[in-house]
This record gives structure tokens, sequence and C-alpha cells, in this order.
């Protein structure tokens, strides 16, 4: 080996790491997830890091000691918006300049955008990859060939890859044994910034419920509706919320009969609502078909609501059976009314749950242990990287 790469080598290990992550979506996903994790890795010495970023995007969240780059990137799943990617050529050469003006040591995805899913091939040659892969497949309903495409490419190119939840790792690797050595398992951390005065401490509202979050087929909503049919039969007070942007088309028939126990915000809703909807709670309904993970399980944890859930995928990672909440079979409507049931008759019981929620999620989803899990997969990258470039 000669003298100046010898140089090269040293000078890597000792200077900091330099991560460029790239998060071009714009909305609360985003804020909550990306910038309570870059706030726990900045606060290391061992990083630096950059963001390229949707320059729409409320970076409140978001820490101000790193190099930022905004790019206006569209969003969303209309068909016009992606038709103004495919028209924006210029915007994806203002992300290359990005790359080139950081120089990364590792670039990381933390969630897939349709010009990186088409470049990956060609930037994994040019500099380490690494991803957060927050769903393994596609969740119902949205088995779009964009949403496979994503998902193909950054487990072919992207190394280590994080996936939330030792159901989500095992299932990785099951999927894609070929590539089982990348997989990283991570929390999917805990949203505690949302709810610093304590919904927790709220005496709920009598046999009252929500189902909260984006209104997408999987989530399980009609599963819901049928099992709080059952429920007003024997408690006809019962009240369940709805609260979500999403079309409900598919729940008409089931929502008609209980309207009036019903009450529907169908928009997004903002935080200061959620945390009054949460007060007036006994828990929060999760009867996911299909799930890697869940913000709604986070989110309701941070509230210290507890949550009746499917068991199914990552849910069986997040919802610990009678201690944080209920799992349920998937599909059961018996067994969601034979949990709501149990939540009605037992409201102390529940704010104990909530409790014992909010504690575990600050305990074990804690943002500054998954900031070190990244920090020592990026450690393990670059030495893998060293003594490649020492051979």
């Amino acid at each position: 080996m000669n003298f100046a790469k010898t140089q090269n080598i040293r000078s890597l290990e000792k200077r900091p790491i330099r991560v460029l992550y790239v998060d071009l979506w714009q909305g609360p996903a985003q804020a909550h997830y990306t910038g309570p994790l870059l706030h726990a890795l900045c606060s290391e010495p061992e990083i630096q890091i950059g963001l390229l970023h949707n320059r729409n995007q409320d970076l409140f969240f978001y820490p101000e000691q790193m190099e930022r780059f905004p790019i206006h990137a569209p969003t969303g799943l209309r068909l016009d918006q992606w038709d103004r990617l495919i028209l924006q050529p210029w915007e994806f050469i203002q992300c290359l300049r990005a790359l080139e003006k950081f120089n990364p040591d590792i670039i990381h995805l933390v969630f897939s955008y349709p010009w990186f899913t088409l470049y990956l091939r060609h930037l994994s040659k040019r500099h380490p990859v690494s991803c957060t892969l927050h769903d393994i497949t596609p969740h119902h309903g949205e088995e779009h060939l964009r949403n496979r495409m994503a998902i193909q490419a950054m487990i072919r190119y992207c190394d280590p890859i994080f996936v939330h939840g030792r159901q989500c790792f095992e299932t990785a690797k099951h999927l894609y044994p070929e590539y089982a050595g990348r997989f990283v398992e991570i929390p999917l951390g805990h949203c505690d910034f949302l709810n610093s005065g304590g919904a927790g401490d709220t005496l709920p509202e009598k046999a009252t419920f929500l189902f909260f979050g984006r209104l997408l087929p999987y989530k399980g909503l009609s599963l819901a509706l049928k099992a709080f049919e059952e429920i007003i039969h024997e408690y006809p007070d019962a009240r369940m919320i709805i609260a979500g942007e999403g079309s409900l088309t598919g729940e008409k028939s089931l929502i008609f009969p209980l309207r009036n126990n019903l009450e529907i915000i169908n928009r997004v809703i903002t935080e200061r609502e959620l945390a009054e909807l949460m007060g007036r709670s006994l828990a929060v309904l999760a009867p996911y078909t299909h799930a890697s993970g869940s913000a709604v399980v986070t989110t309701s944890y941070a509230f210290a609501r507890p949550v009746i859930a499917s068991n199914s995928g990552g849910m069986k990672d997040m919802v610990i059976n009678e201690k944080t909440g209920w799992l349920v079979e998937p599909g059961s409507v018996k067994g969601m009314v034979n949990a709501m049931k149990q939540a009605i008759e037992n409201p102390v019981h529940m704010l104990e749950m909530g409790r014992h929620a909010k504690e575990y999620a600050l305990r074990e989803w804690s943002w500054d242990k998954i900031a070190r899990i990244h920090i020592q997969a990026y450690k393990d990258l670059m030495r893998k990287r060293r003594i490649s470039e020492s051979l």
C-alpha cells in the first residue's frame, strides 16, 4: 500500500463521518421521524449531518446545527404531480449539486423518492448509500408499481438497511435472504414531544374510542366499525371518533346506521386537535390488516393511551399485550369487541396501561438509542470501506 493511500485512510479514521440525509417528502411524518432522529445524531461528535429536504417542509422540529439543502420537490400521489416530477429534471440536478457540495461519506435515504429510485443504481457506485425501509412490502391497497420499485431498489443497492422491529427484521431476512446481512433492526422511535402536558392525566369520556391517521384500506376501519356496531348494542352511549384524511366511500354502508354514535373529522387534524381527541378517548383502535410499524401506536403512547391492535406484522413488537394495550387476532370482530368491552368496564386500568405505554416508549424507543445504532452501523460501513481501499 502506498504512502498517500495510508494517509488518506488515517484521515478518514480521525474525522467525523459525514452523512447526508435525504428526505424530500413534506408532512408531519417527516417532522416526527426525521426531526428527532437528526436531533439525536447531531448531538454525537462522531458524526456530521447534512439534510437534503423539501423546501416547503416545516423544519420546526429539526436541529439547526447542520447544513441544509432545500429542494423544490413535488410530493403527493396525484398523477399531475408525478407528471411535474418528469418535467422538472433540473430539480434533481440541484440534488446532485447538493451531494457534490456536501461531499458525504454516506448518503442516507430516510424515505424513498422517485428521482432516487431511478438513480440509485448509479448513485450507489459513487457513494455508500444507506436507507430506512419503513415498509418491507407495500401496504394492502398501496401495491403501486412505484412503491414496489422503490422497495426493490433500496434493498438491492443500499447497505445498511434499517427496519423497524423484530418482526420486520425477520420478515426482511426471510424475503430477501441474499441481502440478509444488510438489515439492521431499530425501534420506530417515540413521539413524546407531541404531549408535554399529558393527555394521560385526563380522565377519558365513558366508552369513547379513537380511530385516527390516514384513512387507508390496510388500517382496518371497516373491522373497527363492525366491532363498534356490536358495542353500542350493549353500551348505547358509546362513541367512536374517526379522525384523518382519506376516502370513507368504502365504509358508507357501515357508517350510516352508526352515525348518531360517530364523530367524523375527515381531514388532516392538527396536533392540538389530536391532543384533545386523545384526552377524550379510552383507547386507540388499530385493527390493521398489514403493518410493518405504526406511527399511530407511537403517537398514542406519547399521549399515554393504550392501543387495541391486530396481532399482525410489526404490531406484535409495538403493543405489549395486556400491558400497553391488547392484541387481537387479525380480522376478528369478536376479538375487537371483547377488548373494547374490557376498556369500557375498566377505565382506571386503561389509565394505568396508558402510563405504562408511555414509560415503555420512553425507555425502549429512545432516539438516543436509535442514533447509537445508526452510528455503529455507519462505523461498520466505513471500516469495510477502509479495508477495501487498503487492498
